[in-house]
């Protein structure tokens, strides 16, 4: 659009015609002369200001037209770049050169439409060497902060159109469209009844400031990310502004966005003296991106480019990365797709080198609080923990171990404890037996060995756990007694196995011999004289009745007697009871037999007078000879029944009778 005379300040030439009357008046109004005189140079200025109901940007030039006959003419070129357009614009000083002043009379040229190279950058500079850098950062605050602000002219007017647009460049375009700048008037200009944003004007008076001084206050409340942008600006640097309109969309108008980014760019840019400072910056990071934007769905541009690999290397490794979005309480924020989370996990995991991975699993294990990805590394470990990582681990740092077997118990089926000490066994049965780990656990039998290798004093619920799971638990348990007569079984394993009494009795069938201990638990376990004893057969104790003399006991020859009674007239049951009851004569001749063994085989002898009902050792005999009378036998089988000689005679004279 072209402003100049025509009958009074009148739109005389333009490109586009605007729907809203109320903006092209306010176009109108911006572009008549704002009394703005400059002494240095020419009294031209720019004005730049948001239509309020058109979705365009207007940015003007205006010259005072000397050489018009009525005072206070001007003339004004205005571009007017639609909203959306403005994250286009590379760098916004380009528009100093595009400004035409109109000649002759000729205003065909503000009939079309501009068409700018949007990768475009300015050459060269227009501030001067001396600028007040302090008075700059203040002043870029103010516009973060979308404060209006008012600065006398103290320059050539150029230098303050080069500025207002230098300054844009460091803005994205959303705020941009809430933000105004004139370079130039007597007095503060307005938009739609507010004052413009940034104004440079003429008049001297307190509330207006200078921009080459500051205020010491003032400085000290400006935030560090401000300072750093400041120096970019300084500088003209353009790397800032490209990094602001990569993300002007994320943003937005929102100035904690702005500030946001600004901090994060600073925190990258920063050169940190050690891995702490690292490490903080990094987690810093993580948490204001997830403060900024805690929809996933928000700044999703901004979270895949700073949590990139390439940007978080430079803070720290990679598994600390991966362990700070593990343990960060908004991971809800952030789409693990995004950054490549799982990705960069596997990396880690599946790399030959251990180590990263196996100080990832100390670090979550140590932490308070783990989100769910933290607790799915944990729970999934054995998808990448190998029999040799496990061993690593336990022989260098036991509670990691601990802990890593407590979330994924899976990993004790890998049998790394088949080597462990007494001592950390027993940490591991500790976890086994808790019921989210025995549910998932599966080498019941080769934990059963161990327990029984090391001799393991179980408790009652453990060992009732293992005979749940393992069905052949009391066949392995006897066979490891059967193994040699130092072995012995806890109190617990011993309780259940006497509660098997049929597994037991299936058990002894293949045998050949029997040790002391098992033969204990045997006696233990199953009532000698019993339907179920009888119907399997004498056979299957036959292992049982040979045992050493040293190891015998006058319990074992009363329960052998007692067994010999199942089958009244079987050949090896008469054989139980002739070894049975030597010992068993010989300890009542002694009065050596208690009570109890007494009572438990003295109704399987013989009746006696009353007078005669002491004499135990008659009882006995009686019963011998009579049983191998009716079961058949010649006498000569008594002729050498026991070893003693007399004893034998007496046997033979009671069969005579």
């Amino acid at each position: 659009m072209l402003h100049g005379y025509d009958q009074g300040h009148n739109l005389i030439q333009s490109s586009i015609i605007l729907s809203s009357n109320e903006d092209m008046n306010c176009i109108a109004t911006l572009s008549d002369w704002s009394e703005y005189t400059n002494p240095q140079d020419e009294a031209d200025y720019i004005t730049i200001y948001p239509l309020q109901n058109s979705d365009y940007y207007v940015i003007s030039k205006t010259w005072y037209a000397a050489e018009m006959k009525r005072p206070g003419c001007v003339w004004s070129h205005s571009f007017l770049v639609s909203f959306h357009q403005l994250s286009q614009i590379t760098d916004f000083r380009v528009f100093l050169d595009l400004f035409v002043r109109p000649k002759n009379e000729n205003f065909d040229l503000y009939a079309n439409p501009l068409l700018i190279d949007s990768t475009l950058e300015y050459e060269g500079s227009l501030l001067p060497n001396d600028i007040a850098i302090y008075s700059l950062m203040t002043l870029y605050n103010n516009l973060v902060n979308q404060k209006s602000q008012v600065f006398s002219i103290e320059n050539k007017s150029r230098f303050y159109q080069y500025f207002c647009l230098l300054l844009m460049n460091y803005l994205p375009y959303q705020a941009l469209c809430l933000l105004s700048f004139s370079s130039g008037s007597s007095a503060l200009r307005f938009l739609y009844g507010k004052p413009l944003t940034l104004q440079f004007v003429n008049a001297q008076n307190d509330s207006v400031c200078s921009i080459y001084r500051f205020k010491e206050a003032e400085l000290n409340e400006i935030p560090s990310w401000i300072k750093f942008a400041v120096q970019e600006i300084f500088y003209e640097r353009l790397r800032l502004s490209r990094l602001i309109h990569t993300f002007a969309e994320e943003i937005g108008a929102d100035s904690q966005h702005l500030n946001g980014i600004l901090f994060l760019l600073e925190l990258i840019n920063k050169n940190y003296e050690t891995n702490e400072t690292k490490q903080n910056a990094m987690q810093l990071m993580i948490s204001i991106l997830a403060s900024l934007f805690p929809s996933q769905e928000e700044g999703m541009l901004m979270k895949k480019r700073f949590l990139q690999i390439g940007m978080t290397s430079k803070f720290v490794a990679d598994y600390e990365f991966v362990y700070y979005m593990c343990v960060n309480k908004s991971i809800g924020s952030f789409s693990v797709h995004d950054i490549d989370f799982w990705q960069r996990f596997y990396t880690i995991a599946k790399n030959d080198n251990r180590q990263p991975y196996h100080l990832l699993l100390k670090k979550l294990c140590q932490a308070s609080h783990l989100n769910n990805i933290g607790k799915i590394i944990l729970i999934e470990s054995d998808k990448y923990l190998s029999l040799s990582d496990l061993n690593i681990i336990a022989n260098i740092d036991w509670p990691l171990f601990q802990s890593l077997t407590s979330i994924c118990p899976k990993l004790l089926n890998q049998k790394c404890w088949v080597s462990f000490s007494h001592h950390q066994l027993q940490d591991v049965l500790s976890i086994i037996l808790t019921p989210h780990a025995s549910c998932v656990f599966t080498e019941w039998k080769a934990l059963l060995f161990k327990i029984l290798d090391i001799k393991v004093d179980l408790s009652t619920d453990f060992a009732e756990l293992i005979f749940r799971k393992e069905a052949d638990a009391t066949d392995y348990v006897l066979n490891y007694l059967n193994e040699s007569s130092k072995n012995w079984i806890s109190e617990s394993f011993e309780k259940l196995c006497q509660l098997e009494s049929l597994k037991i009795l299936v058990w002894m069938e293949s045998k050949k011999a029997l040790t002391p201990n098992v033969s204990l638990l045997i006696m233990k376990s199953i009532q000698p004289i019993s339907m179920q004893v009888k119907v399997n057969g004498s056979y299957r104790w036959i292992a049982f009745s040979k045992l050493s003399e040293k190891l015998k006991s006058i319990e074992y020859y009363a329960y052998l007697y007692l067994l010999s009674y199942n089958w009244p007239a079987d050949e090896n049951a008469i054989e139980f009871m002739r070894i049975a009851f030597y010992p068993l004569h010989k300890a009542a001749s002694k009065s050596q037999l208690s009570y109890d063994t007494w009572k438990s085989i003295s109704s399987y002898t013989e009746e006696l007078p009353i007078w005669l009902d002491w004499d135990r050792c008659k009882k006995l005999r009686m019963a011998v000879v009579k049983r191998v009378k009716n079961s058949h036998y010649d006498v000569s089988y008594i002729k050498n029944f026991t070893p003693e000689e007399q004893l034998n005679k007496e046997l033979i004279k009671i069969w005579r009778k």
